[in-house]
């Protein structure tokens, strides 16, 4: 099957390894000069490590995570643990920490050594459809035509409303009064300073919050590195809704399309001057960060085309908020499942279809869970939904066979607070 991509962001690449491994004629398209290398700590959760492992990932991967299943919750003021949540019996796969960076050198290794074609600096205009393939139209007016077009373009994908130009509401990001920002120390020189030892002791994920900010911290052992996100409500030092106008008069819509900006340490520094002395030393020892507005997208009509041959893949097409830690791990459970069901003697329409079936309701009930985490984090009260009520059976223990497809149940995980 020809399979082409837009969007060589983390989804992307792993889309590209998946099927150009499979056999698949596989052609990448990234619109940037180079890939970009912003972005912190990651978490693969077990439905994602499940599939990660079955495409004979798992020494790579082991390789630069970490495991963790604790979770400490903790006075952002006192650095005193409050709280704390250990899964267990949850899945016989790992739930691995690692960062954004080496997870994408090893993806795109895999990609080239799978023999998919990538092409960087390569704009995509417009995507269609017909009756005998999918049609990519690139910004020299060229074409590629391709059995089944994956759009993996981030949360601010401009195809996306291409594809949902019928909806009746808008597609577009939802945009909070969160900004957040990331930062990385080495873990030597994190352990230098003895506040900052203290939360470097283990791999836990750490969350701290208080007074509309909120703190989310681990170590990673494997790559000597300690990772941390301060996000702060209302406060900023933006300018405009992603980044700021450049000096050289690019406007806002043109930098929506580049990566996130740096911030400014000392903003920062001034906004979590009360909290405790760990997280205080962390912002003295950082010299720089990445920053970003904390945003999400509206649950959409639908993810595929009327044609069921261009499908919106990950943050095209159900970014969500950081905090249940499954953004990166949904996007690999949808991979998997398209993989399998692409497996399938059938239609590609009718398997476009029966793939946003399965995975649209799980990620949607995610993506709720994850808004509400945010609002506990910013201490507002979670808004009402459905959420609430929902067994969280089918969060963690994902598989992608018949199983899947039949929407049958697997089992509870189970939580352990101390």
């Amino acid at each position: 099957m020809r399979i082409i991509i837009v969007g060589a962001g983390l989804g992307g690449l792993a889309a590209a390894y998946c099927f150009a491994h499979k056999g698949h004629e596989v052609k990448l398209l990234e619109r940037r000069h180079e890939l970009s290398k912003k972005g912190g700590s990651i978490s693969i959760r077990p439905g994602a490590t499940r599939v990660l492992i079955s495409w004979g990932l798992k020494e790579q991967f082991e390789a630069i995570s970490d495991n963790f299943a604790t979770t400490l919750f903790r006075d952002l003021y006192t650095g005193e643990i409050i709280n704390s949540s250990i899964a267990v019996e949850v899945s016989d796969y790992p739930d691995w920490g690692t960062e954004r960076g080496v997870t994408q050198e090893v993806l795109y290794n895999n990609v080239v050594k799978a023999g998919a074609e990538i092409r960087i600096n390569c704009q995509v205009d417009d995507v269609c459809e017909n009756a005998s393939g999918a049609v990519v139209v690139l910004g020299d007016g060229s074409t590629i035509m391709g059995d089944i077009v994956l759009v993996a373009d981030g949360i601010r994908s401009h195809l996306r409303g291409k594809i949902l130009e019928d909806a009746s509401a808008s597609v577009d990001p939802l945009a909070s009064n969160v900004t957040l920002y990331g930062m990385k120390l080495g873990l030597e020189e994190a352990r230098s300073d003895p506040d900052l030892a203290k939360v470097c002791e283990d791999t836990s994920l750490n969350v701290s919050f208080g007074n509309g900010t909120f703190v989310v911290f681990r170590v990673n052992e494997k790559l000597q590195q300690f990772g941390v996100l301060f996000g702060v409500k209302g406060l900023t030092d933006q300018k405009g809704l992603w980044d700021e106008v450049s000096s050289d008069g690019n406007s806002l819509k043109a930098l929506a399309q580049m990566p996130s900006q740096d911030g400014n340490v000392d903003h920062v520094r001034k906004v979590f001057s009360n909290a405790n002395p760990a997280l205080v030393a962390a912002l003295k020892l950082a010299t720089s960060c990445d920053r970003w507005r904390l945003a999400e997208l509206p649950d959409l009509p639908r993810w595929c085309s009327k044609g069921g041959r261009i499908l919106l893949l990950g943050d095209s097409a159900h970014a969500m908020y950081p905090s249940a830690a499954q953004g990166f791990s949904q996007i690999i459970e949808d991979i998997g499942a398209l993989e399998y069901l692409l497996s399938l003697p059938k239609p590609i329409r009718s398997l476009s279809a029966l793939w946003e079936s399965v995975r649209k309701p799980r990620v949607e009930r995610i993506k709720e869970y994850s808004n509400a985490n945010t609002q506990m984090f910013l201490g507002n009260t979670p808004r009402a939904g459905p959420f609430e009520r929902r067994d969280i059976a089918k969060t963690m223990n994902y598989t992608f066979d018949a199983e899947v497809v039949l929407m049958k149940t697997v089992p509870k995980p189970k939580y352990i607070q101390i």
